[in-house]
C-alpha cells in the first residue's frame, strides 16, 4: 500500500462511501461535479492506499487488503490488454494516411504503437497523445482547443464533437478507457460516447477497442474486444449527411481524401458609446480580425449628450464590411459566417419614421440628465417602488422612457406621429436591426427592453401601466425576444449576402454572457466609458438594498435570469477628458506612463461625476471636483488620481454587491472577472485588487462584450451546441494582492 494524504475531493469521495456503504463512480461523479476519469483516478489512489475497495462499476469500503490486491493484479492485467489491442490497431493503419485519436489511457497506447509510422497526419483532443507523436518522423498533429482537464491532459464533451466534426479522415481510432481484463467496458462517460460517435461520422474506417455499436449506458459495462487482434470496423454515415461543422482551430489538416471542410465564422457588432466596432470570431472565440471607428459626441448644453444615428448606422456598416474584408472573407467565402450577434450601448433612445426610415431627433445617449425633472416628478409623485417592483430599476434619466417622453413632448408633431403608429423607438440594437433588414424587423431583446423603465423583467412583457404613467403610446415599442434568437437576415447587398442576425444583448449583459457568468454569485465589471459591474441572480428576482438595481440578463429562452447591477458613469471617459478637455495626453494609452511616473496621487482625489453620480450614490446633481491640489502637485498626479477614482467608484459597487448578496445568504463576492477596454492598464486593475482584496481576473482576450454577442447568435443557429462551450478563449490573466494599507484607502 502507498501513503496518501486525501485532497478535499478525495476527502469527500471517502465520506460518501462512508456514509452510503457502496456508491458507483457515476454518482461520485455527478455529487462532485467532475469527470469520470478524475473520479476513476481519485479512486484508483485512494484504493492503491488502502482505503477503499473497487468492485465492477463501483467502490467500497475495503473488507480486507485482499480486495485491493485483487484490484492492482486487474489493473496490471488491464495494462497488458492495452498494449495488445494497441499493436492490433496499429497494424490496420498505414503510412501516411490520416487519423483521429481520442482521448484515453488506450489511445496513448495506440500513439506509442504507431510511433514507427511515417507521415501520418493526426486530429486528437489529446495532449498527452500530441507530445508521444511529436516523436513520430513526419507526423502533423492538430491539437483540439478548450478547457485542458489537468489530471487528464484532455478534452471531452461537445467542445471536441465540434472540433472532430469538421474534419475527413481516413481512419478514427476509438481509444476507449476502463478496458477490463475480459474485454468488457468499465464505467464508461456519456460524453466519450459522444466523442466517439462523432469520430466514427467523420472517417472512412473505425478502429477500436470495443466495438462503438455494444458500448451500453455507463455502469452496466458490456462486451469489449473478444480478442486482441480482432478489433472492429466500423462504418460511418456518409459526409454529406453531416451538419456543417464549426470551426474550433487556427490550424487547419489537409486529409488524405476529399477537401479540407470550411471554417465557420462569427460576426459581432459592438455598438458603444464612443465608437462603433465590428469583430469576426471563429468558433472558438478567437479574434480573426476587427475594426473600429469613432464617432461625434454631441453636446447642445450642459449635462445633455447626444449621438447622431445615421452616424452610429454607417460607422457600424463600415466597420463590418473592412472586418469582413480583413478575415479575407469576400465573394462566396462571406458564407462562412454563420450568424451576426449584435451588442450596444444601451439605454441611449432612437425614436425615428417606419416610413422614412429616419430618425426624428439625435439619439439621446444614456448619459444624458435632460429627463430629471420627469423622473423628478415621478418620484415626488409616489411612483418609484411601483416603478421598482415592475421593472428592478430606480426611477432616474439614464433609462430609456423618459428619454422617449421628452422626444414625445418636445420635437414638433411627434405625439401625434407617434399616436398614429408612424414612428418607432428603439435602443441602438433596435436601430440596427431595422437598418439591417432592410426596415423589415423591428425588435429587441429582454436585456435591452429591462432598460427602459417601461418592461416587466418578471414576466418578460410591456408594462401597460408604465406605459399610462409616462405616457408612452405602444405602438412605438419594439417586439422582445430572448438574446438568442433569430430576429432577421440581413439585406443582401449590405454585406454581400443574406445572413442571420441571431443574437442580441446589451453591451454588460453581454459581457456578462461573454465572461461565461451563468450562475449565481459571479461577477464581472466592464471598463468601458463607464463601468459597469453585473452579477448573475439566476432565476431570482433579488432586490437590492444597497442601491444597486436588478436587471434582466441575456436569455438563451424564454426563462427569466436576473442580474444586480452597479453603474459608474464615468470610467475610462475621465481618461479621454485628460485627453480632450484637460489636454494633459495626446493619446489615451499614455495615461498609465504618465501616472506610473509618480509613486502615488500626492493627496489629490478626483471625483469625475461630470454627469451626476451613479450606483449605489444616484446622486443627479453631483458635478466633477479635483481636490488636495498643492503647490507640489502635477499632472501626472491627477491623470494618477483619474485611474484611481475608477477603481474607487468599481470598489464601491462591489461592496454594495457583497452586501446584498450577503443579505441573500450567498457569500460575498470572491473574485471579479474584467473587460472593457480600460482593464488592460495593468497599474489601474493591481490598484482595483488592492482596494477589494480579491482576485482580479482579466481573459487573455478582452473582447468578451463582443464575444458574448457572437455565443448568443451561435447559439441559435447550431454554431455553439450549448451555453456551456461558450467561455473565453482559455486562460486568464490575474492580478491579485492582500488589502492595502489603511492609509491608502482614502
Amino acid at each position: 500500500m502507498t501513503s496518501l494524504i486525501p485532497n478535499p475531493r478525495q476527502a469527500g469521495i471517502l465520506a460518501t462511501v462512508r456514509e452510503l456503504g457502496s456508491v458507483s463512480v457515476e454518482a461520485l461523479a455527478d455529487r462532485f461535479d467532475v469527470t469520470l476519469q478524475t473520479v476513476r483516478r481519485d479512486v484508483k489512489l485512494l484504493a492503491d492506499a488502502g482505503l477503499l475497495a473497487r468492485f465492477h462499476g463501483g467502490v467500497r469500503l475495503p473488507a480486507s487488503t485482499t480486495e485491493n490486491i485483487a484490484y492492482r493484479q486487474r489493473q496490471r492485467l488491464n495494462e497488458d490488454a492495452k498494449r495488445a489491442i494497441a499493436q492490433a490497431v496499429a497494424a490496420q493503419v498505414p503510412e501516411g494516411c490520416s487519423l483521429i485519436l481520442n482521448i484515453g489511457t488506450t489511445a496513448e497506447a495506440i500513439a506509442l504503437a504507431l510511433l514507427q509510422h511515417r507521415g501520418l497526419r493526426v486530429i486528437t483532443n489529446n495532449l498527452n497523445v500530441a507530445a508521444i507523436l511529436s516523436d513520430a518522423p513526419g507526423c502533423e498533429v492538430t491539437v483540439a482547443g478548450g478547457q485542458v482537464r489537468s489530471r487528464d491532459r484532455g478534452i471531452i464533451g461537445e467542445t471536441t464533437v465540434e472540433f472532430i466534426s469538421q474534419f475527413r479522415v481516413d481512419i478514427g481510432v476509438i481509444g476507449i478507457s476502463g478496458i477490463e481484463s475480459d474485454g468488457s467496458l468499465r464505467d464508461f462517460d456519456v460524453r466519450e460516447v459522444k466523442v466517439a460517435q462523432a469520430i466514427m461520422r467523420t472517417s472512412r474506417q473505425g478502429l477500436a477497442g470495443g466495438r462503438p455499436q455494444q458500448v451500453r449506458p455507463p455502469g452496466h459495462g458490456g462486451p469489449g474486444t473478444p480478442r486482441a487482434g480482432a478489433p472492429a470496423v466500423h462504418r460511418p454515415t456518409p459526409a454529406t449527411a453531416l451538419p456543417g461543422p464549426a470551426r474550433l482551430g487556427r490550424r487547419g489538416l489537409q486529409p488524405a481524401h476529399g477537401k479540407p471542410q470550411p471554417m465557420t465564422y462569427l460576426l459581432a457588432l459592438d455598438q458603444g458609446t464612443s465608437s462603433s466596432r465590428s469583430i469576426v470570431f471563429d468558433a472558438q472565440g478567437h479574434v480573426v480580425a476587427m475594426a473600429q471607428r469613432e464617432f461625434r459626441q454631441i453636446y447642445p448644453q450642459p449635462g445633455w449628450v447626444e449621438h447622431d444615428p445615421e452616424e452610429i448606422w454607417q460607422t457600424q456598416l463600415d466597420t463590418a464590411r473592412e472586418a469582413i474584408a480583413k478575415a479575407g472573407l469576400s465573394g462566396a467565402a462571406i458564407r462562412q459566417i454563420r450568424a451576426i450577434g449584435i451588442t450596444n450601448q444601451r439605454e441611449t433612445t432612437v425614436v425615428w419614421n417606419r416610413h422614412t426610415g429616419r430618425a426624428i431627433h439625435n439619439a439621446i445617449v444614456w448619459q444624458d440628465r435632460r429627463a430629471e425633472p420627469l423622473c423628478a416628478q415621478l418620484r415626488e409623485q409616489g411612483h418609484a417602488e411601483r416603478i421598482r417592483e415592475a421593472t428592478g430599476l430606480v426611477v432616474d434619466a439614464y433609462f430609456s422612457g423618459s428619454k422617449i417622453r421628452w422626444i414625445l413632448d418636445h420635437v414638433p408633431d411627434a405625439r401625434a406621429m407617434a399616436e398614429r403608429g408612424e414612428l418607432a423607438f428603439g435602443t441602438v440594437d433596435s436601430w440596427l436591426l431595422w437598418k439591417l433588414s432592410g426596415g423589415r424587423v423591428h425588435a429587441t431583446d429582454v436585456s435591452n427592453a429591462a432598460r427602459t423603465m417601461l418592461f416587466d423583467v418578471r414576466r418578460n412583457t410591456w408594462d401597460e401601466g408604465l406605459l399610462a404613467l409616462l405616457d408612452v403610446p405602444a405602438s412605438l415599442l419594439p417586439a422582445v425576444h430572448p438574446s438568442s434568437h433569430l430576429f432577421a437576415e440581413s439585406e443582401p447587398d449590405l454585406l454581400g449576402t443574406a445572413l442571420p442576425i441571431a443574437g442580441i444583448a446589451g453591451d454588460q449583459q453581454s459581457a456578462l454572457f461573454g465572461q461565461a457568468c451563468f450562475k449565481a454569485g459571479l461577477a464581472k465589471n466592464t471598463y468601458g466609458t463607464g463601468c459597469f459591474m453585473l452579477m448573475h441572480t439566476g432565476g431570482q428576482f433579488q432586490t437590492s438594498h444597497n442601491g444597486l438595481i436588478t436587471t434582466s440578463a441575456a436569455q438563451v429562452n424564454a426563462t427569466p435570469q436576473f442580474a444586480l447591477e452597479g453603474s459608474v458613469f464615468i470610467g475610462g471617459a475621465v481618461v479621454q477628458w485628460l485627453r480632450d478637455g484637460l489636454r494633459a495626453i495626446s493619446a489615451s494609452s499614455q495615461v498609465q506612463s504618465l501616472a506610473e511616473s509618480v509613486p502615488d496621487a500626492g493627496g489629490v482625489m478626483f471625483v469625475p461625476a461630470f454627469t451626476g453620480l451613479g450606483a449605489p450614490y444616484w446622486n443627479a446633481d453631483a458635478r466633477g471636483a479635483i481636490v488636495g491640489l498643492t503647490r507640489g502637485s502635477t499632472v501626472a498626479h491627477i491623470a494618477r488620481a483619474a485611474l484611481e477614482s475608477i477603481a474607487y467608484q468599481s470598489a464601491a459597487l462591489l461592496q454594495a454587491m457583497s452586501r446584498d448578496a450577503v443579505a441573500a445568504g450567498a457569500a460575498p463576492v470572491s473574485e471579479l472577472r474584467v473587460d472593457g477596454g480600460a482593464c488592460v492598464n495593468d497599474l489601474l486593475m493591481q490598484f482595483q485588487a488592492d482596494l477589494l482584496g480579491i482576485p482580479v481576473l482579466r481573459p487573455k482576450v478582452i473582447e468578451t462584450t463582443a464575444l458574448g454577442a457572437a455565443y448568443l447568435a451561435g447559439l441559435a443557429t447550431g454554431v455553439c451546441q450549448t451555453w456551456k462551450n461558450c467561455r473565453p478563449v482559455a486562460g486568464r490573466t490575474a492580478s491579485s494582492t492582500p488589502p492595502c494599507a489603511t492609509g491608502r484607502r482614502r
